[in-house]
């Protein structure tokens, strides 16, 4: 029963399914009308309109993409009563007819014309898939109603002060366990990002300490950590920084899908105030500062700003390498989304490879990593490319770590295998066929974001080096998966999941312990089988990814208009 002047709304859907999604922003402006009287009331004969005097400060249309649900927040005079709980609405179809006035006028073109001829904003609604729900909306003592406002402990204030106090307390909890324990808190990687930045306040090169690895850019960076004290931990709160930046855009990415902000929060609450995340960031650990720009990438594509997706990307792989496979799945994501005839020919189909965000994209990563590369070149000469380039591509990490190849490079390098065929070589294979090849092919088109995700999480299972750190490299994505994912929808499944992936790493872990600990050899068999183990445990896990993202496409193109057509 609808009491009082108001105004209901039902939005049908109003276009094919190559129509882009608009952001939930658009939404929250689109229908926000002047205060009704009777004469001028727009509504669908759920209620009439009682009292010509009463007014209702507007109707304010919120719009959630992937649940593909439509919620209608009334904001109304007191003693509104809204209660239809029940009500059972059909599938909507493709119609220009959206809603109607009292007097059966339909609106048409995107506009609503009251009683008194005016004129609400333009309505740009392209795609709703389906109307799933009508919420109960009571609120007899107050004249505002809001059904999408989060409790105080879901508020981004409140998470991100935690997620703050959180890497504040490990920073200082590490300093006094660097000072009172033989066990180090200071990851082994951050003294040498130190040393190499006392290098270069020295005006020498970075390169000039051992195992330096990295582009001369972090050393720079860090020079702050050269002048004593306190300042040798500002590394540290710096990529504990990029933690929270990182689970900024997370949070800003889900908002403009369509998500509420609460249930926003808690999918990026799985990056915030993820224990291993602010560990391994406040140990000295950079994968901070290269999730920003990773996710920062994902942010400017989905948003069509190529050219400062492609100066990103090409800043990302300067930066750190592995980046480098995005490319595959950006360059198919931005492809087309016309129609093409199967009949076309292979030069046809060619040249449509080729359009203006695909060039963007290509020209400024280009310039923007070889810009870079350029500069350092010039300052530090050969040792640049070989440490931070070259040298990763015939590398082979002695010390104990996850990859299923540890056990193998390890035994061959300590009896001096030499073939012409290395297997550090041959590792690149499956690797960089899954990352770059495959899976960009099966997926991009579908889930931008999953696809990069699966990228990542077959980059660092198939890697011939990993360590814990290279697991954020994948774990940044998870909040844009999980919503939709079987994981998810299947609690038992996901809590399997998630169970096995942390016995493959604690039985690999307790072998490792022994191995640094304790003295002795578990190369063989304890080490290698628990690389086995959790190797195969991550295939599972990535195999239940490609499953998902696969299953939604085929869905999605299992219509008759589609069948005698395929994507460019």
């Amino acid at each position: 029963m609808l009491k009082s002047s108001s105004k209901c709304l039902i939005v049908q859907k109003l276009s094919s399914e190559s129509s882009p999604p608009l952001n939930h922003h658009h939404y929250r402006t689109l229908l926000f009308f002047h205060p009704p009287t009777a004469q001028n009331a727009v509504h669908t004969g759920l209620g009439q309109p009682s009292d010509p005097q009463a007014h209702s400060p507007g109707i304010l249309l919120k719009f959630e993409a992937n649940a593909a649900r439509l919620c209608i927040a009334l904001q109304c005079s007191p003693g509104l009563e809204f209660h239809q709980p029940s009500l059972s609405i059909p599938e909507p179809r493709v119609s220009s007819r959206l809603v109607h006035s009292a007097d059966e006028r339909p609106i048409r073109n995107g506009s609503i014309t009251n009683h008194r001829g005016l004129t609400t904003k333009h309505i740009d609604v392209r795609r709703i898939e389906r109307i799933q729900n009508l919420y109960t909306v009571s609120n007899n003592n107050s004249s505002h109603v809001d059904m999408s406002s989060t409790s105080v402990s879901w508020r981004p204030s409140t998470i991100f002060t935690i997620a703050i106090v959180f890497r504040l307390i490990l920073l200082l909890y590490g300093r006094w366990q660097d000072a009172h324990s033989p066990v180090k808190y200071t990851d082994i990687d951050y003294l040498v990002f130190t040393d190499a930045a006392r290098y270069v306040s020295y005006g020498k090169s970075p390169y000039e300490r051992a195992t330096y690895r990295y582009t001369p850019l972090l050393a720079w960076l860090l020079i702050p950590t050269t002048w004593g004290g306190l300042w040798f931990e500002f590394g540290k709160a710096l990529f504990a920084a990029g933690d929270i930046v990182t689970g900024w855009l997370i949070l800003r990415i889900l908002r403009t899908r369509g998500m509420e902000t609460k249930r926003a929060l808690k999918f990026a609450s799985i990056w915030l105030l993820n224990p291993m995340v602010a560990n391994i960031s406040t140990r000295g650990s950079s994968e901070g500062l290269l999730a920003v720009l990773v996710v920062a990438l994902l942010w400017a594509v989905q948003s069509r700003r190529i050219v400062l997706a492609g100066c990103l990307l090409g800043f990302a792989v300067h930066f750190k390498i592995y980046p480098f496979i995005y490319a595959a799945s950006i360059f198919w994501w931005l492809g087309s989304a016309r129609l093409m005839d199967v009949n076309a020919s292979v030069v046809q189909r060619a040249f449509s490879l080729i359009n203006q965000d695909r060039v963007n994209m290509a020209v400024f990563s280009f310039l923007t990593f070889m810009g870079f590369n350029a500069v350092m070149y010039k300052m530090y000469g050969m040792p640049f490319i070989e440490h931070t380039y070259t040298y990763h591509v015939s590398r082979i990490d002695h010390r104990h770590n996850f990859s299923v190849y540890n056990t193998v490079l390890h035994q061959s390098s300590m009896r001096g295998i030499d073939s012409g065929l290395k297997i550090e070589s041959l590792a690149f294979l499956p690797q960089l066929l899954l990352s770059v090849v495959v899976i960009p092919l099966l997926m991009a088109k579908s889930d931008l974001a999953t696809t990069m995700l699966a990228q990542t999480f077959a980059f660092v299972t198939f890697n011939k080096v990993c360590t814990s750190q290279y697991f954020l490299w994948y774990m940044v994505f998870l909040p844009f998966y999980l919503p939709t994912s079987t994981l998810l929808r299947s609690p038992r499944l996901g809590v399997t999941a998630l169970v096995l992936w942390i016995l493959g790493q604690a039985a690999w872990l307790q072998q490792g312990f022994e191995l640094e600990f304790l003295g002795h050899s578990t190369f063989v068999p304890g080490l290698w089988l628990a690389s086995i183990a959790f190797f195969l445990i991550n295939c599972w896990l990535l195999g239940l990814i490609v499953r998902d993202v696969r299953s939604e496409s085929t869905a999605l193109n299992a219509s008759p208009s589609t069948s005698s057509k395929k994507l460019k």
